[in-house]
């Protein structure tokens, strides 16, 4: 039997075409499945999805929280917490980063931070997210300290510094913080710096540990602001202004009055001075600087003088309404 062979030449039938489109179809929705895909982003009163694309073949380049390489706050623009940013103070505030880039943080390019808590280090995207990822929604207050939380004035200086940029940006308020000492997740604050951040707020504070289920790989954020060099640059009016704006606060959290003016008419000055015991941070001579202090408030009208011993059984209301 002649069997008539078809030359290589030939056109494909309509039906070889369909078949092919088909199956092209096919593979390339397969494709699509594997490859993108939205997130669901879960917060404790509402879900919201959102449409991030990922790409499982796209993973980002991580560098480490804290690099050793950079000696911390030796550079004016650089340290060893996120060494990859370059910052400064901007309009009397102190260094900060807007991510996504607000306009005063334009050259951010609306990056994305991500943090990977198991390995110390973090990265930024634009466009996708590897895969194992949780998206914190909301604002997140990212802070990085030398020291720790549980002093007063190193945990105030480390923090006080968003309620400015709340205040410059419409009062909005983040949804948790993120607190690091030398790159490492800080899980615990002082109970004074832990009032002063509820005081600031207005409401109580939610402090992310980065901690929950071995999936949990990496923490990308909707939105960050992250300080790393505390008030460090804050112009002295904005300085002014921060610490009577968290004074007011804190007189009214903790039911105090006081009167502004003295019998003569004249603004009062209230000093209070905090004595602590200790060789280490106690004074050498208490009774003659507590001298000196009252001689001095003396020769001014309105002027009163105080001296308070701290005690660590003192709360912070006890502090605030006896200053």
């Amino acid at each position: 039997m002649d069997t008539k062979k078809s030359s290589p030449s030939s056109k494909p039938s309509h039906k070889q075409v369909e078949c092919t489109a088909i199956y092209l179809y096919t593979l390339f929705s397969f494709f699509f499945l594997l490859t993108f895909h939205s997130l669901t982003i879960t917060n404790t009163s509402t879900t919201t999805t959102i449409t991030i694309t990922t790409f499982s073949d796209h993973p980002l380049t991580f560098h480490p929280l804290k690099d050793t390489k950079i000696p911390p706050y030796k550079h004016p623009n650089k340290t060893w917490f996120m060494s990859t940013l370059s910052g400064k103070a901007i309009n009397g505030m102190p260094e900060h980063f807007v991510f996504p880039s607000d306009h005063q943080h334009s050259k951010n390019n609306n990056k994305i931070l991500c943090i990977s808590p198991r390995n110390k280090s973090y990265a930024f995207t634009t466009d996708h997210l590897p895969e194992n990822t949780t998206v914190l929604p909301g604002l997140t207050f990212i802070a990085d300290s030398f020291y720790d939380y549980e002093n007063p004035w190193h945990g105030m200086n480390a923090v006080a510094g968003f309620f400015a940029w709340m205040k410059e940006n419409e009062c909005k308020k983040p949804s948790r913080f993120l607190l690091f000492k030398n790159g490492e997740v800080v899980k615990r604050v002082g109970s004074w710096v832990y009032n002063l951040m509820k005081v600031g707020l207005g409401e109580e504070v939610v402090l992310e540990r980065l901690e929950g289920s071995s999936d949990r790989d990496i923490v990308c954020f909707e939105k960050v602001v992250m300080m790393r060099r505390g008030l460090g640059g804050m112009s002295g009016m904005m300085r002014h202004g921060l610490f009577e704006m968290l004074r007011s606060k804190a007189w009214r959290y903790c039911n105090g009055s006081r009167s502004r003016s003295s019998s003569s008419g004249n603004e009062m000055i209230k000093i209070s001075l905090v004595g602590r015991e200790g060789k280490k941070r106690g004074f050498k001579d208490e009774n003659e600087v507590k001298h000196v202090m009252k001689r001095e408030c003396d020769e001014l009208d309105g002027c009163s003088f105080s001296f308070i011993r701290f005690t660590s059984n003192m709360s912070f209301c006890d502090q605030v309404c006896n200053s």
